[in-house]
């Protein structure tokens, strides 16, 4: 049966006509778009202007490579770990500063000591299928998890648990093996109803999200529908995920209304042209860029000089140069306004003066006229710079932070070097001061940084009971005040000075809004949020 009439047609037609630059692609992506392009249906005209008319969108549309399973347990698949989020719901959910929040808790009390907390889970909770959310349910998604075997998605946090017991009908406690690695953080592993993990042949996903599963058609795409007994908003939207092939290029896509939404994830936005009317929003990524300094070094061992250094430094211009307008810089090594503090920026803003008075105060003089500065024993100031070759962002950084150097006659050079020899050298302590970066996971709490076994050096015990304490099972609240803490000792001590965060885009159709931002481990996250206004012209 033909589904689009002939008005439909001819404005379709005209429409591949007038944007054929954008969406050329392969026969078999425009096939698959065709049949993405009669799901809108349900909207609904809003205005009318010059020939051009705009209906109003809510559904949604993504793409997406083949799924082996909706299993969230099982899968692998980065694309059905990004969609089960939508369909399932953990005891506690990640917010976008990397804090915590409940989610199917009522409330919770911990025990930071034991490394136990005690649980009562929301009332009014229903799985997909009608049945009701209680503690077994809990208590048998952590034991299907952990028997499922170490290649899933969420067995490196439930395993962290040693035992569950269940307490009555909707209150359970949680006990975890090591009270110093028993952070809330590590129970946001999606509950499935008790027994659905038996049947993984012809599993169908059943849990407590805001969306549910409509229909799967297997090598093509798979659609969500809103949840009418949601506990939290009832969503609107209907979402669709089409399966794609590999080589796709999305961002063609997206002024086509092919797909609606994606989360690019390199960091060439700026390479996208300025007169494109693709909408487009930063959000943070988890790959952090830092300088370290190596305190084994009696020089700089001294903070005088580590703040010099800062403060000569200009963290505007080095990131727009190394990794372009997209960076985002942050008051620490820290996720940015990680559990809700504010990120303040850079702690030590480029002011030349003052890494001059600095020096002056640490009598570093020149004292044999060679054109570099020396210390009170009359030993000429000489660092070396560790950096990867392969990175080229971080060589910019590592010729930037010479150059600076040279201005305050501090002798230095680069030494750049594979990424095998740049290991070795950092585990032997072979440098001065280090430019490096580290990709942070949902749960990271950056211990390698500050751990006895730390590769500059940096011995603050202070730190590390503060390090510590973000492990622990304890309230939200608390946590967050302890971080305030380690933050402003890390501030005062300026072990590593962090260059930026590097910024993933949010890019979405023309005329989209996105009410909700998602992040980078949650790239759907306020989907539900999300509309824009399609154009057609007129026949």
């Amino acid at each position: 049966m033909n589904i689009l009439n002939n008005n439909r047609l001819k404005r379709f037609y005209a429409f591949i006509k007038e944007n054929i630059v954008t969406i050329i692609v392969s026969v078999a992506v425009v096939l698959g778009a065709l049949s993405l392009f009669l799901i809108v249906t349900d909207t609904e005209i809003v205005k009318s202007d010059n020939g051009v008319t705009y209906k109003h969108v809510i559904n949604q549309r993504f793409g997406i490579s083949n799924l082996k399973t909706l299993n969230p347990i099982t899968s692998k698949d980065r694309d059905t770990y990004y969609i089960d989020k939508l369909i399932y719901n953990g005891l506690f959910k990640q917010d976008n500063n990397m804090g915590v929040s409940t989610d199917l808790v009522q409330s919770y009390n911990t025990n930071p000591a034991s490394g136990s907390v005690t649980i009562t889970l929301k009332s009014n909770v229903k799985f997909h299928d009608g049945s009701s959310l209680n503690a077994g349910d809990v208590d048998y998604t952590y034991r299907y998890i952990v028997s499922s075997g170490k290649d899933g998605m969420y067995y490196d946090i439930a395993k962290k648990i040693d035992s569950i017991s269940v307490l009555s009908n909707l209150k359970l406690k949680i006990y975890f093996k090591d009270p110093s690695d028993a952070a809330l953080d590590n129970l946001t592993f999606p509950i499935l109803n008790e027994g659905d993990g038996s049947s993984s042949s012809s599993f169908r996903p059943n849990g407590t999200g805001q969306y549910k599963i409509s229909s799967v058609q297997s090598g093509k795409c798979v659609k969500l529908k809103p949840n009418k007994d949601y506990f939290g908003e009832v969503a609107e939207n209907h979402l669709y995920f089409e399966i794609f092939p590999k080589s796709t290029i999305y961002k063609n896509l997206l002024s086509s209304y092919e797909i609606t939404a994606l989360v690019y994830k390199q960091f060439d936005i700026d390479e996208i042209s300025e007169s494109s009317d693709i909408t487009r929003q930063l959000i943070p990524s988890n790959q952090m860029e830092y300088i370290g300094f190596n305190f084994k070094n009696k020089n700089l061992a001294n903070i005088k000089l580590r703040k010099a250094i800062a403060y000569s430094l200009d963290l505007q211009d080095v990131t727009k140069n190394a990794y372009g307008s997209t960076a985002l810089i942050s008051d620490s090594v820290y996720f940015p306004e990680y559990f809700g503090t504010e990120n303040e920026g850079d702690p030590y803003p480029c002011n030349f003066n003052k890494a001059i008075d600095l020096i002056d105060k640490m009598n570093l003089m020149d004292t044999d006229k060679d054109g570099y500065l020396d210390n009170i024993d009359g030993d000429t100031l000489e660092f070396k710079i560790l950096v990867n070759n392969n990175d080229s962002n971080r060589m910019l950084v590592a010729n930037y932070l010479s150059e600076c150097l040279d201005a305050l006659q501090i002798k230095n050079e680069v030494e750049a070097l594979s990424w095998e020899s740049y290991k070795t050298s950092l585990k032997k302590g072979d440098f001065d001061i280090v430019i490096g970066g580290y990709e942070l996971n949902s749960h990271d709490k950056l211990d390698f940084l500050f751990d006895k076994q730390n590769y500059i050096g940096y011995d603050n015990e202070n730190v590390r009971d503060l390090v510590s304490n973000l492990g622990k099972c304890a309230s939200v609240e608390y946590t967050k005040e302890n971080f305030v803490k380690l933050k402003n000792e890390l501030v005062k001590d300026l072990p590593y000075y962090c260059i930026c965060f590097k910024q993933y885009s949010l890019l979405g159709s023309p005329n989209m809004e996105f009410e909700e931002l998602p992040n980078f481990d949650n790239v759907y996250k306020g989907v539900s949020t999300w509309e824009f206004e399609k154009r057609y012209k007129d026949k």
